[in-house]
């Protein structure tokens, strides 16, 4: 169809470029539009597709008026003969020089599957998702990589979306040159969407194919699927009677690969192409040339031999960490990973086989703290039920969409005989047995450990008694830490196995996170007696007017001068002074040592009843019984819990009953203890930082660095070796200067380019060479990328994520990334990029939470359940796509976050 204004159509249909050579139709719609021009000219079967020019895409993307008509002319053509309300859509952005000989562009642009062919505004959503991916930060990355120019642009293919049978890749060659492989096709194959192999979100067989004898064959337990539901891609659980079987017959393989030699011969290059398996056959959905062939003798640099992630461990440690920080965790998990195989009955021999692995646990890559995933695996398998748990602890770490490439990395587990497996086996039992003791037994020696610490005066204290207290309190604390790492584990155990029982009952996960609610746990504590000085403070009118009109310092003067409130504030730092947001980062002030940050929160929520003021010299009315904006919600969580176990016991019979009585049982137990232990892990960060800044301030004294915080730019060898003559520079100011450069350059590329990707793996290690692409490991998943989508007249926004508490609440955004931005949050609706304890003082005035990343196991989460606070995880893209003042709905039960309207608002004047 050609636009009246300009020579060039406004998209083209599958048949309208087939005369055209490969050059002037890569020019025209880009690399991989030109491939599925290339399959059609060879007769092969494709899904019918248009493609849109680059030069049209902003009409598209942005809806304008004289493409509506081109619109509904496409999704007609592309439906056929068929319901156009029945018919989804894949869209797929074709990037100019996608698709080359030397560079693939695999995973680095965008796909949208499942987009309602009726639905016009959400093809231009998708459009224009497509279209920021040629200039998104991870696109810029990989051309630099590639020595690449500039982005391009490109344009965009809408085709139809087939449900196959099964999907995957399939390679005309051995891509790694695999002995006697390197002529035969290999091919990789789950069920449902091809997205479950390229995107690793699917467990997939693997084949290789020579002539027309399948001479290698991988089968595995298939146990979930990727389909399409409410216009994005979702992970299920597999049909029961395919999982164990293999996704493609024999003389289906053959017919795979007898067509993909074809490709070969007549593109003549070796290619790598995406296919999917439906009743009426295979189609064909890309082909591109395979690049980076590895030579006979060479070793394949796509190849990843470091694999590192961060999707769970940026709860504790997000952003940029220091070094000092770092350097103390990456001793703390080797420690007392080691020291907790030891009790599990692992051998001294075993432990020594992983030991490279167990001090390389976390990585620190461009400032941030990774898990590297092969090292985890390996030092988890030495662990007696690693292969019934393997599911378990690879989701607890964040891990679960871990690919084929990365497993194989890790050495199987230790051979042991039956009579070896037998004692460990009889040493877990009994350490099982012994699990609350144990927890009791650590709480009671911590206490008895950490006090003293906490009252010391290391002010008045010699720094080279500080050196020695500080080695000694670290070494203490790394070999005594087995019961919190029990804590974790059996909370993530029984979480999961509550989680799985209800799953196949046919429990939604919104109710099973109900069954939390309504809870006591340790990370709750400092919200409740936050809410309980607000509402002394609030009592006392004519101290709070004062409180509420001058700073936080002079505020925190008043408070502690007045008779009433001062005590009571003295003891709730006395309890919490240890928490801070981020508080396992020792670079973090606690509230405690930074108290101003409570005064803060006191503050706004004494200013406000229900989002107004409600406090000035004037004030004589009883608003007491709006003080608490969450009352009513955390008077319903008990409700909510009830309702929950009562749904949930509904679905099963007696037997099942019984069990899940037993595992929820099991679930709060452990959950409550793992929220107790996160605080003792915050009681010992706070002493330690404080003996940092004594030898901080000695260092000072003496001339050899400018200020106190400069100790967080050294690790914890260097700062004692300054001491102790065990340093391998004494010019720390130097060593300062470098690394204070280097993670102010890590917190400008995050402000420049937002967070780096989760998940990173390199070739040739960190150093030595480039990032690969992530769809070499994994590919963004689409499922989990959050965009804004408008409603049908133009009018609201939605965003979506994982419901979490139920609720609904409306109200200005306030986004808090840190403790700098966390005022004014009484009365907004709380969005942050993933949270920690330390953000749970300001869920007392909120009215729902939003976060980009988190669990529901998280410690917020739990928090939020016990508050009554709504609140939705996952919504990606949420404090991009909103800003302070905007107005939303959140209903906290559907997962929906709707922005009803432009107008922004001053949180500080919000109704």
């Amino acid at each position: 169809m050609a636009d009246a204004g300009t020579s060039t159509p406004l998209f083209f249909r599958d048949d309208d470029l087939l005369g055209l050579a490969d050059d002037d139709v890569r020019a025209l719609v880009g690399g991989k539009a030109c491939g599925l021009f290339a399959l059609k000219r060879l007769g092969l079967s494709v899904p019918s597709f248009v493609v849109i020019p680059a030069g049209h895409v902003d009409a598209f993307a942005d809806q304008q008026p004289a493409i509506a008509h081109a619109v509904a002319q496409m999704a007609h053509w592309l439906a056929g003969d068929d319901d156009i309300n029945a018919v989804l859509l894949a869209i797929r952005s074709s990037g100019l020089d996608e698709d080359g000989a030397d560079v693939s562009f695999a995973g680095v642009h965008e796909t949208v599957l499942g987009v309602p062919a009726a639905d016009a505004a959400a093809i231009a959503n998708a459009v224009a998702v497509c279209r920021e991916s040629f200039v998104a930060h991870r696109a810029q990355r990989y051309r630099e990589q590639q020595h690449l120019c500039p982005a391009r642009g490109g344009a965009v293919v809408v085709q139809r979306l087939i449900l196959p049978r099964c999907a995957g890749v399939a390679f005309s060659r051995d891509p790694q040159g695999a002995a006697g492989a390197g002529d035969a096709v290999v091919v990789s194959a789950c069920l449902g969407l091809g997205e479950g192999v390229v995107a690793d979100r699917a467990e997939s067989d693997y084949f290789v194919v020579s002539n027309t004898v399948v001479v290698n064959r991988h089968v595995v337990d298939k146990a979930h699927a990727v389909f399409v539901a409410d216009g994005r891609s979702v992970v299920i659980d597999a049909d029961a009677t395919r999982r164990h079987a293999p996704s493609l017959t024999d003389g289906e393989l053959c017919t795979l690969a007898r067509e993909v030699r074809q490709m070969e011969v007549a593109l003549g290059t070796p290619v790598d192409v995406e296919w999917a398996l439906s009743s009426t056959g295979f189609s064909f959905l890309q082909v591109r040339p395979l690049t980076a062939l590895p030579a006979s003798t060479a070793v394949a640099t796509t190849t990843p031999r470091y694999l590192f992630d961060n999707s769970n461990i940026a709860e504790s440690y997000p952003g940029v960490t220091s070094p000092l920080t770092f350097s103390h965790i990456r001793d703390a998990y080797a420690v007392a990973y080691a020291e907790s195989a030891r009790i599990a009955g692992v051998s001294d021999d075993e432990l020594s086989a992983v030991q490279r692995a167990l001090s390389t646990m976390l990585s620190r890559i461009d400032g941030r703290v990774h898990y590297h995933l092969p090292s985890w695996f390996s030092v988890l398998a030495l662990f007696p039920g690693y292969e019934q748990n393997r599911a378990h602890m690879i989701a607890m770490m964040g891990a679960d969409d871990a690919s084929p490439e990365a497993l194989a990395l890790v050495p199987p587990p230790p051979k042991r005989t039956v009579w070896r497996r037998l004692q460990m086996g009889l040493r877990m039992g009994a350490r099982f047995a012994g699990r609350h003791r144990a927890v009791a037994e650590f709480s009671s020696s911590f206490a008895a450990f950490i006090m003293p610490l906490e009252d010391a005066d290391v002010d008045a204290m010699d720094p080279d008694d500080v050196v020695a207290l500080f080695i000694d309190a670290r070494e203490r604390l790394l070999r005594r830490w087995q019961a919190p790492l029990l804590a974790d584990f059996l909370a993530m155990l029984w979480h999961g196995k509550l989680r799985a029982l209800c799953h196949r009952a046919g429990v939604a996960d919104i109710v099973v996170a109900d069954l939390f609610a309504g809870g006591d746990a340790e990370s709750v504590a400092p919200a409740r007696e936050l809410l309980a000085l607000s509402r002394t403070l609030r009592s006392r009118r004519a101290l709070a007017a004062r409180v509420i009109a001058t700073d936080a310092g002079n505020a925190l003067l008043l408070l502690r001068a007045d008779p009433l409130l001062g005590p009571a504030l003295a003891r709730f730092f006395r309890r919490f002074g240890a928490r801070a947001m981020h508080e396992l980062k020792l670079e973090q002030p606690s509230w405690r040592e930074d108290p101003t940050f409570i005064v803060r929160q006191l503050q706004d929520l004494t200013r406000r009843t229900n989002g107004a003021v409600v406090y000035d010299d004037r004030a004589n009315d009883d608003t007491d019984a709006d003080l608490d904006p969450n009352t009513d919600d955390v008077l319903a969580a008990d409700a909510r819990r009830t309702a929950a176990e009562a749904e949930v016991n509904a679905r099963l019979n007696l037997f099942s009953r019984l069990q899940f009585r037993l595992l929820l049982a099991a679930a709060r137990t452990w959950t409550g203890h793992r929220e107790a232990m996160r605080y003792a892990r915050a009681r010992a960060f706070a002493v330690l930082r404080r003996l940092a800044l004594r030898l901080g301030d000695a260092l000072v004294l003496h001339g050899v660095i400018d200020s106190r915080r400069d100790v967080f730019m050294l690790e914890h060898h260097e700062l004692c070796g300054a001491f102790t003559g065990t340093g391998s520079t004494t010019n720390l100011r130097a060593l300062v200067a470098l690394r204070a450069g280097e993670h102010d350059a890590h917190v400008e590329a995050d402000a420049h380019h937002g967070e780096a990707p989760a998940r990173v793996a390199f070739a040739r290690g960190v150093a030595l060479g480039p990032p690969l692409p992530s769809s070499t490991m994994t590919a963004p998943s689409t499922a989990m990328t959050t965009s804004a989508h408008p409603d049908a007249d133009g009018s609201t926004l939605t965003l979506r994520g994982t419901a979490v508490v139920r609720g609904v609440a409306r109200g200005p955004v306030k986004i808090v990334r840190g403790p700098d931005d966390a005022d004014g949050v009484a009365g907004a609706v709380l969005v942050c990029p993933r949270t920690d304890p330390g953000f749970a003082a300001l869920f007392c005035g909120a009215r729902a939470l939003i976060v980009e990343r988190g669990s529901p196991l998280s410690h917020c989460a739990i928090v939020a359940r016990e508050l009554g606070l709504p609140m939705i995880i996952n919504v990606a893209g949420a404090t991009s796509a909103l800003a302070d003042g905007v107005v939303v709905d959140v209903d906290a039960g559907s997962g929906i976050v709707t922005i009803g309207s432009s107008k922004t608002i001053d949180v500080r004047d919000a109704e």
